[in-house]
């Protein structure tokens, strides 16, 4: 039987195992802004005697494209390695919708993002589903502050939720 430490052990390795990828999905739905990855950076850097090279150069990172350059080596080693854990496009998502939830954006921004996002890249849902919904509220056959259909959009979005919180929590025991 495995010690509890030795668990926790094991739990911490899997989650450093795909850092970037919970990094630049948080940063690319623009939940995480540039001075958010330098900041987990710096505080990185900081906090401990050893940092790997790819976490100084976020820190430098000014933009999402220059982000999408310092990580895209270990982004391509992470898929490598590790591709069948969380779908890029669900992370993406469940951080638009965290932004919803936060009054940041819209029902029907997070709608339309949603779709672009599930339609152009892997997402669990066809972005059919998200332009249903849409075309729904355009024609007035759900109405978006109806306690039954908040529910329902709830129900819909609590997969991808759970994903971008799960690596929001992976980020910050990083």
């Amino acid at each position: 039987m495995l010690h509890q430490d030795s668990i926790q052990i094991l739990r911490n390795e899997v989650d450093n195992l795909y850092i970037a990828k919970c990094l630049f999905a948080a940063a690319f739905s623009g939940y995480y802004n540039c001075n958010d990855w330098q900041k987990w950076a710096d505080k990185k850097i900081l906090s401990n005697d050893i940092v790997e090279d790819w976490i100084y150069n976020v820190s430098l990172a000014n933009n999402i494209d220059k982000l999408s350059e310092v990580l895209s080596d270990k982004l391509i080693d992470e898929e490598y390695k590790y591709p069948n854990i969380d779908l890029f496009s669900d992370a993406v998502i469940g951080y638009y919708y965290m932004e919803y939830l936060n009054g940041k954006t819209t029902l029907y921004e997070l709608l339309t993002k949603s779709g672009d996002e599930a339609d152009g890249g892997e997402a669990g849902l066809a972005c059919e589903v998200f332009y249903s919904i849409l075309n729904q509220i355009d024609r007035n056959e759900k109405n978006p502050n109806d306690e039954d259909f908040v529910k329902s959009i709830d129900f819909l979005f609590e997969p991808f939720l759970k994903i971008a919180q799960s690596q929001l929590h992976i980020i910050e025991k990083y």
